[in-house]
């Protein structure tokens, strides 16, 4: 690896890692988020960042149960909502494996923009609903 590549990696793993101690602190996580809204397919992809396919093949393992009224992840026409959808890799590896009915909603408003780019959600929006979903949960969890 050159030394190029060597400090691209490592900002990458650095701006991953801060994000990461910004959990329960959403106006700090918003802000931190647009900021690095520009950077983070770059970031990610240095890391070799699989979650997207990881949390789609999930979806589509899961097997409905009428009994249970389970939902049955086979089912491209399942309406689906990304929340925290950031830069939309999950919607778009969604959109790619059929599924039809996806919505996304951020609190970044400059991940939102670069979710919209990549067309794979039927709606999406800035939400500040988010924000109040991590305060009630932080103050649940202490």
């Amino acid at each position: 690896m050159n030394q190029a590549t060597e400090t691209k990696t490592n900002y990458s793993f650095d701006a991953i890692k801060e994000a990461h101690t910004l959990s329960g602190d959403p106006e700090k996580l918003q802000e931190y988020y647009d900021q690095w809204a520009v950077a983070y397919d770059d970031d990610v992809s240095s890391e070799e960042y699989i979650g997207p396919k990881y949390i789609v093949d999930i979806l589509g393992s899961l097997k409905g149960d009428n009994d249970l009224k389970a939902m049955d992840g086979s089912d491209k026409n399942i309406k689906i909502l990304d929340a925290g959808c950031g830069k939309g890799l999950v919607g778009t590896v969604l959109k790619t494996k059929g599924y039809h009915y996806v919505d996304g909603c951020d609190l970044s408003e400059g991940m939102v923009e670069k979710a919209r780019s990549r067309g794979a959600y039927n709606v999406l929006e800035i939400r500040e609903v988010l924000i109040m979903f991590w305060k009630v949960e932080s103050t649940l969890l202490k």
